[in-house]
């Protein structure tokens, strides 16, 4: 019975994970909002999606919330700059979710 509680145990945290595995390692500071970053309107998935799904200066410099702050100002990267592989920018306490319009 362990040995099958076990591997309930595996297969449902590796699919909880693969469900978290994703995107976010492809924007800067992603992790802090996790999914959120673009599953919480969908707004900057779509802008995100449309940009290739890459990290560009154009992406950082659009408001996808429309809050009045680039999506750019809101991960840490104002200027779009930051590449996957390299650390995050900024301040992960600063960041905000360029989805959410009311954060």
């Amino acid at each position: 019975m362990k040995t099958l509680s076990a591997f309930v145990f595996f297969i449902v945290t590796s699919v909880a994970s693969l469900a978290f595995w994703g995107y976010e390692e492809f924007v800067p500071n992603g992790a802090v909002n996790s999914c959120n970053t673009c599953h919480y309107s969908g707004a900057f998935a779509d802008d995100f999606r449309e940009a290739g799904g890459q990290w560009t200066a154009a992406l950082a410099a659009l408001d996808s919330n429309g809050d009045g702050a680039s999506n750019g100002a809101e991960l840490g990267d104002p200027f779009g700059s930051w590449a996957v592989g390299r650390p995050d920018p900024g301040d992960p306490f600063r960041v905000t979710n360029p989805d959410d319009g009311e954060d």
